[in-house]
């Protein structure tokens, strides 16, 4: 079991990181999410737009522009947001989260090893 770990930004590209993110959700593979905050802030700029009055995703899409290139963007986030998500602003935040999840390297292979023992 290959953990899962990815950023991403505002641009949506090919859609193969999403196709990677539901497939590691649905295999239960240890995953960790970043996202800019700048998707946070746009994940809750269009949840009225996006969802029916039961929550259930509509037909709302966007133009693209140079803020964003497609709502999937905001999809792939609501995806992985349900199972913890980082945010952050700065490189420097990204380092301080990559020290803290896989500083301990052993811990952090342990921790994977145990979690597939018990998958079993």
């Amino acid at each position: 079991m290959r953990p899962v770990f990815r950023d991403y930004f505002p641009r949506y590209g090919s859609g193969i990181t999403h196709k990677e993110f539901r497939k590691a959700i649905e295999l239960d593979k240890p995953r960790w999410f970043i996202a800019h905050e700048k998707i946070e802030f746009l994940r809750k700029l269009f949840q009225q737009f996006m969802f029916d009055d039961k929550g259930k995703r509509n037909g709302f899409d966007i133009k693209k522009t140079s803020v964003l290139d497609s709502i999937k963007v905001v999809d792939l986030y609501n995806d992985v947001r349900a199972n913890w998500v980082q945010s952050f602003t700065t490189i420097d935040e990204v380092m301080v989260f990559l020290e803290t999840q896989f500083g301990d390297m052993k811990k952090r292979i342990d921790e994977i090893d145990n979690r597939k023992k018990k998958e079993k």
